[in-house]
């Protein structure tokens, strides 16, 4: 491994870089691609680790100033978006890809796993990944629809922690009291802040301007969230104090 400054001026691929990741997507765990205009310098997919003052990556060539720029640059926009974790990056013929380390490895044992088992059973294997695994099935198993939309159909339901993936602990992640299945503009809001849900069940809205989009949705504002359980609640009020746009 080794040590890398950030860049201390915006880089010229930032804007590539900020227009092409989604962060809530980046945190569950999703490979994120980021297609350049132009080829560059060729990494294989290797581990940054982001910290306070610089970052760590594999990296064998001898020449320091021929790291790649665009993973560089990369690096220096996770840092600024306060992300503190370790990924697994590459690049080739322009293409940057970036994965949260522990998504991948879970990727890779799944495939280790389902290198032994028949055909039929790797497409169970792969569907169960795609769909969060037992987080989403717990979730789905406890109350299988979203409680502000009533949509029910769980093609068009996303497993949505309360407390935010990046900073809860393993047992958190996978704790179904730490999540609804949330229609998917709904999940956008309440991942950003925009929303959250009081102890009693009410929502809490951001603005005036969530609030009008909300009703422009035709969602019901005075809708009550029954039979929240204390442990939920708890994880509400990390969501209200800390994620929460006041």
């Amino acid at each position: 491994m080794r040590k890398i400054s950030y860049n201390k001026r915006k880089s010229k691929f930032f804007d590539a870089l900020a227009s092409q990741i989604d962060f809530s997507t980046l945190l569950r765990g999703h490979l994120v691609k980021v297609k350049f205009s132009e080829r560059g310098y060729t990494l294989k997919e290797s581990v940054v680790v982001i910290e306070d003052d610089c970052f760590l990556c594999e990296f064998s060539g001898s020449d320091i100033t021929r790291f790649p720029s665009r993973i560089k640059a990369l690096a220096t926009y996770l840092h600024k978006l306060e992300l503190r974790d370790k990924f697994v990056v590459s690049h080739k013929d322009g293409l940057c890809t970036v994965q949260l380390l522990n998504a991948y490895e879970s990727m890779l044992e799944l495939d280790a796993q389902a290198a032994v088992y028949e055909s039929t059973e790797k497409v169970v294997l792969t569907a169960s990944r795609m769909g969060q695994g037992r987080y989403r099935q717990a979730l789905l198993n406890s109350s299988p629809c979203c409680p502000i939309t009533g949509t029910t159909d769980a093609r068009f339901l996303i497993a949505s922690h309360i407390k935010p993936w990046r900073v809860s602990t393993n047992q958190e992640r996978l704790d179904p009291e730490n999540g609804f299945l949330l229609a998917p503009h709904i999940d956008a809001l309440f991942d950003k802040g925009y929303i959250s849900i009081s102890d009693t069940g009410e929502i809490l809205i951001s603005s005036a301007e969530i609030e009008a989009q909300l009703k422009q949705w035709n969602i019901d504002l005075k809708i009550k969230i029954r039979g929240l359980s204390d442990r939920k609640k708890a994880y509400l009020a990390y969501h209200r104090e800390v994620v929460f746009v006041h």
